[in-house]
């Protein structure tokens, strides 16, 4: 990966990024380069959340997650299941129970996995990067020279000491029996035995970096899907394609986005210089169907569901972009991933209110004050607030004629130091849905959550933010308040 900085550093002349999506960074725009033949070699980059709906869950899904489910093995952390050391210090008991309620044999692909393969069946599929070690993008079909298996997975085993192979059906065997621990088959080695997986304190195959560079180069269109582009050096796949090849997020919430100080890394979804990025926000499975709609492929993608068995059959019947994607609004597959540029508001200071009792106060204040925005946040002062807090307050529109505010606009709850419109930069969120209305003013009561403290802070200046959807870009600052332990 090492002419990732090199990529990075290469800048587009105004009419260069014009070109790529004409700066309408929708998908339908994004769509139409495939179907008029601009998209002839495509890269997958997919995580472990295209699987989830064969019954395998993803690492790191709150709640659902695998790492939030190891309690029962007793781990240091669930990480630790995946450690190289642990592994052998312990001799795998937990690995190999894990595996045993893993192995790929207990599930089928799912449609996003034969989304991938008929990609290739079009002639479309330069290569498919994948995190999963469930072996599905061969389930398909798929020939093994398109897919690369950056962390490895459970088709192959060896030794973790003399590294020799082990008979990958044997392995099977022994996991699902229970006879554990495996010991390589040169008696005069002794080492553990497990399937091909990258552990926490292994390099990833040979393979990757073989092919890695020349792949991201020669990409006309990068899909990511249903990974959280947490794990290097994976992540950094989005990086290495020119800055003229688009890339498609396919995931249930925006990740791997520029933030303040990465300077080009990262995506550039809801940013005013973006001229490449888009995303369909959901499922996985309903993205790719969604896709295989616009394109009239969806009888050839449900005919592949069909041949291989997927666990998430569907009718072949539409895909209702607002049912299926509602954080994408009515604008579906038009919806525009860039934001118009707009100056960045002055703050505006928050008045603070010792409690509700004094709402009625200060209402009758402002109908006769000038037209504009008043926030009011329920507190004794700026410094009286602590980590894991519930926050509350009001936001007031006054003037006449009253001022109106859309039911998608919203305010955010923000780090004091963040000066663009990024989605990680949102820590909560407050829709201006259902206002009480008073004769001169529009009020909306708004609750944030404050969060717990980050690693080595002990205070945090915190600002909130009126942002209109419509236009995309901050309109109101309000601030600022001191959170501490």
């Amino acid at each position: 990966m090492g002419n990732r900085q090199l990529v990075s550093e290469i800048v587009l002349t105004p009419e260069e990024e014009e070109n790529v999506l004409n700066h309408s960074c929708t998908v339908e725009k994004l769509l139409q380069r495939i179907e008029n033949s601009e998209c002839k070699n495509i890269v997958v980059a997919a995580g472990a959340g295209i699987s989830v709906s064969c019954g395998i869950p993803d690492f790191r899904s709150p709640g659902t997650g695998l790492y939030d489910n190891l309690q029962k093995y007793n781990l240091p952390t669930p990480q630790h299941v995946f450690d190289i050391s642990y592994f052998k210090a312990t001799e795998g008991k937990a690995f190999y129970l894990l595996a045993k309620e893993m192995w790929p044999d207990n599930f089928k692909p799912s449609p996003t996995h034969a989304f991938i393969k008929l990609l290739d069946d079009k002639g479309l599929l330069l290569r498919c990067y994948t995190q999963n070690i469930d072996t599905f993008e061969r389930a398909t079909g798929l020939d093994g020279d398109k897919i690369i298996e950056a962390h490895g997975s459970f088709a192959s085993a060896s030794c973790t000491k003399c590294k020799s192979s082990f008979d990958q059906n044997e392995c099977k065997r022994r996991i699902l029996e229970g006879e554990v621990p495996l010991l390589c088959s040169d008696e005069s080695c002794g080492g553990l035995v497990k399937p091909d997986i990258v552990f926490f304190g292994e390099g990833l195959p040979e393979r990757f970096h073989k092919h890695v560079i020349a792949d991201l180069g020669k990409a006309d269109l990068l899909i990511v899907m249903g990974t959280s582009l947490t794990v290097q050096p994976f992540a950094g796949l989005i990086h290495l394609v020119q800055p003229t090849c688009p890339r498609l997020l396919l995931n249930m919430v925006p990740v791997g986005i520029r933030g303040p100080g990465t300077g080009f890394d990262g995506l550039r979804l809801l940013q005013s210089d973006n001229y490449r990025d888009c995303m369909i926000q959901g499922s996985c499975d309903d993205a790719v169907r969604a896709i295989c709609d616009r394109l009239q492929w969806r009888h050839d993608l449900e005919t592949l569901v069909e041949t291989l068995e997927c666990k998430n059959k569907k009718d072949v019947e539409t895909i209702d972009w607002i049912t299926a994607f509602p954080k994408m609004k009515s604008w579906g597959i038009d919806f525009n991933w860039r934001k118009a540029h707009s100056s960045f508001p002055s703050i505006s200071l928050v008045t603070f209110l010792e409690d509700w009792s004094s709402l009625e106060i200060c209402t009758e204040d402002l109908n006769s004050s000038e037209e504009g925005l008043k926030l009011y946040v329920i507190g004794k002062g700026f410094n009286e607030f602590k980590f894991g807090d519930d926050l509350y307050g009001l936001l007031c529109i006054t003037g006449e004629p009253k001022a109106e505010w859309d039911e998608d606009d919203y305010l955010c709850l923000v780090p004091g130091e963040c000066d663009t419109l990024t989605p990680e930069c949102h820590v909560d969120f407050s829709y201006l849905r259902d206002p009480e209305a008073r004769e001169e003013v529009n009020i909306h009561v708004f609750n944030f959550s404050i969060p717990k403290a980050p690693d080595g802070k002990t205070e945090q200046i915190y600002d909130i933010w009126y942002v209109s959807n419509e236009k995309g870009e901050v309109t109101s600052r309000f601030g600022s308040f001191k959170v501490s332990i």
